[in-house]
């Protein structure tokens, strides 16, 4: 199967793995693809200032260990070595925890424990055009996970919303009108400073940086102005 970049520059993977014979035997497999090359690394704890500066890897191939350091310090220390290259991670159990856990920590890429061989090849060409690869049933899981982090979001906010008093309520509707401090003051016959001190609290309440924040957070929950306590 030709590759993405066949015929062109080839995809530069380094593999991670303490054991010699396990990187020669994984790098033999993934040389069958005409457009990928292994750097071949002395060691896995340090990399040389030449594949550093004229070699530097695309991809770098992690294959995982049940005995090895966390997924985050793993990660970390790739990226310390390899600032520009995509992460993909051979898994050793598959299992949710061991898959999300790598993701989080940064990786481009996930392959399930006793794949094929074009699956392979295919993640590591997928990461290196930017984009992200894992399984379809860990595909899943992250929907259902940002899904979930959104509602719960939602709900946070939400009552982050009803702790404004009335008039704070009324000054935040003002403000997602596109109103000034001074146009507020003016519009509801306030002191300015009075004004500034209610835009004070609703920052802080709604636990946002700026006007502009809380403006974007009162259109995604839709306020409906005048329902919050006085």
């Amino acid at each position: 199967m030709q590759g993405d970049k066949a015929g062109s520059e080839k995809v530069k993977v380094v593999i991670y793995h303490e054991s010699r014979v396990v990187r020669k035997g994984i790098a033999s497999l993934l040389l069958q693809s005409p457009d990928l090359t292994v750097i071949d690394l002395p060691t896995q704890e340090t990399v040389p200032k030449k594949d550093r500066e004229g070699r530097g890897a695309d991809v770098v191939l992690l294959v995982s260990e049940l005995t090895a350091n966390l997924p985050a310090d793993k990660i970390q220390n790739i990226k310390y070595t390899h600032p520009d290259a995509k992460i993909v991670v051979i898994g050793v159990s598959g299992t949710e925890n061991e898959s999300l856990e790598y993701i989080k920590a940064g990786a481009s890429g996930y392959v399930l424990p006793g794949g094929y061989l074009e699956n392979l090849v295919d993640t590591i060409r997928t990461v290196n055009r930017g984009e992200v690869s894992c399984p379809p049933g860990i595909l899943a899981i992250l929907f259902e996970r940002i899904a979930s982090l959104q509602s719960r979001l939602e709900i946070m906010h939400d009552n982050e919303l009803s702790t404004l008093s009335n008039r704070e309520a009324e000054i935040l509707k003002l403000i997602t009108d596109g109103m000034s401090n001074k146009e507020i003051a003016t519009y509801l016959n306030l002191e300015l400073q009075t004004v500034k001190n209610h835009v004070h609290n609703i920052l802080e309440k709604l636990k946002v940086r700026n006007r502009r924040e809380a403006v974007a957070c009162t259109r995604k929950l839709g306020l409906v102005f005048g329902t919050n306590k006085s």
